[in-house]
């Protein structure tokens, strides 16, 4: 019984630090495309895929990482589901973060946080939750193959 939470407690912990990490890894990312936009106003593809090679070989070791402390299959989808999420909320709450505390521009506080919102998942959805699963599922495989 106490090995049971102790998985747990530790798929948690390792979901958690993974969004953690995600989130560090594409802010900096979201945070230049909309100053990117709000300065020169050119439109950008909402799919477009702007994170740099650095970034997404930064969101490929992490969850490689992940997937060799989670190993097994259905934590490893648990834990990517958790991790996206956690780290989709953690990015709107900091790019939303002006309207929260009144700072910035006068604008339309609901405008801003909808404006956040679609920004995360459009970058998030498509692309690099993708690469954090098929990363954490070769980082599974890599784990049962060193450590079982």
């Amino acid at each position: 019984m106490e090995r049971v939470w102790k998985d747990r407690i530790r798929c948690l912990a390792v979901s958690v630090c993974w969004a953690f990490m995600l989130s560090s890894i594409m802010l900096p990312s979201l945070y230049a495309k909309l100053d990117y936009q709000a300065r020169y106003g050119l439109f950008v593809t909402p799919y477009s895929f702007w994170f740099s090679a650095q970034d997404i070989g930064m969101i490929i070791g992490v969850s490689l990482l992940a997937g060799l402390l989670l190993v097994i299959p259905d934590r490893i989808i648990y834990g990517t589901f958790a991790a996206g999420i956690l780290a989709a909320l953690i990015m709107v709450c900091c790019l939303s973060l002006p309207a929260i505390l009144g700072r910035g521009f006068e604008v339309n506080r609901a405008a801003l946080y909808s404006m956040s919102i679609v920004k995360v998942f459009e970058s998030l959805l498509l692309g690099p939750i993708f690469l954090c699963f098929l990363a954490a599922i070769a980082g599974g495989i890599l784990g049962e193959r060193l450590f079982r």
